[in-house]
């Protein structure tokens, strides 16, 4: 899938669905939006009336429009009122639109939502991560794939015009995201000290990271009781992993992060009864998961700033 900024004005944009943005009570068409619907024969106004649209946060509809029509379906998404939408609420709309997308079964889809606080960068960022996030799928551990046949394949954000830094810096943040997810996922038996630390040696060698990995022999050299104490229930190794990332220049100052990553707390002898949960204790490294998910999101020497 490419996401992409684009010049484009919307009365010109030509694909498969175009999703619209409209804050809550105010779903009358002016301006360019007037146009296009003018354009498409008022298929737009027609399905905010039909679906009594009002433009409230989550809402959405969907409507094909004639044959002839350079635009396939059009869909709407309610924002919400004006003053609450904050990049969150556009990462959230730009999340809805692409599983909408998916189900109608849309390859090229043009976005155009209302730039947030005239930054057209953080705009197209906070979209393509809803975007990204949303469209995952985790197959690792699946004989046959959940996402098949048509897939979304071209995301024209319109209105933000050439954001390739800001789009390439919201992959690389959902690529940490995505990495913490599937370590959490991950049942019990692939997800291990051993291999939470063959992880981190991965991040470190793929992103320039510096790497220590205390083993066993090293926590006791350095008394760290408790961490080893918890070890002991386990006849795996423990790993106690610490990878660093140092940018260019002098730091004005130190961030730590730090996880916890046991990969499955059996609860002792396990004595809890029927409903218990143990089945979900595969995630109670999901500390350490969102470490090395953070570590792989800073992995850009060169990353423009985030957006948040």
């Amino acid at each position: 899938m490419q996401i992409r900024g684009t010049h484009t004005p919307v009365l010109e944009w030509t694909g498969d669905a175009l999703a619209i943005g409209l804050f809550e009570e105010t779903t009358e068409l002016t301006g360019e939006l007037a146009q296009l619907d003018e354009k498409l024969a008022g298929t737009i106004q027609e399905l905010i009336a039909e679906t009594e649209f009002e433009g409230k946060a989550g809402s959405k509809a969907v409507t094909r429009v004639g044959s002839n029509s350079p635009i396939r379906k059009i869909i709407v998404v309610g924002l919400g009122k004006a003053e609450d939408q904050k990049l969150n609420a556009v990462r959230t709309t730009g999340a809805a639109i692409a599983r909408l997308a998916k189900k109608e079964k849309v390859k090229t889809l043009g976005i155009n939502l209302p730039i947030v606080n005239n930054d057209p960068a953080a705009t197209a960022q906070a979209i393509s991560e809803g975007i990204i996030l949303a469209l995952h799928q985790d197959n690792r551990f699946k004989s046959e794939p959940e996402d098949k046949g048509i897939k979304l394949e071209t995301v024209d954000l319109l209105g933000c015009g050439s954001q390739d830094a800001a789009i390439a810096h919201a992959q690389q943040i959902c690529s940490g995201v995505i990495l913490a997810r599937e370590l959490v996922a991950a049942p019990a038996n692939s997800v291990t000290p051993i291999t939470m630390a063959q992880t981190a040696e991965e991040i470190a060698s793929q992103c320039g990271l510096s790497l220590e990995i205390l083993e066993k022999e090293d926590c006791e050299k350095l008394g760290m009781g408790s961490f080893l104490g918890v070890a002991m229930a386990s006849d795996l190794p423990p790993k106690f992993i610490h990878l660093t990332y140092k940018p260019e220049g002098t730091p004005t100052r130190k961030l730590a992060i730090v996880g916890k990553s046991l990969t499955f707390d059996s609860g002792g002898l396990n004595i809890k009864g029927a409903g218990s949960g143990i089945e979900t204790m595969k995630m109670d490294m999901g500390g350490g998961a969102a470490t090395l998910g953070a570590a792989k999101a800073m992995r850009s020497r060169h990353a423009p700033r985030r957006y948040s």
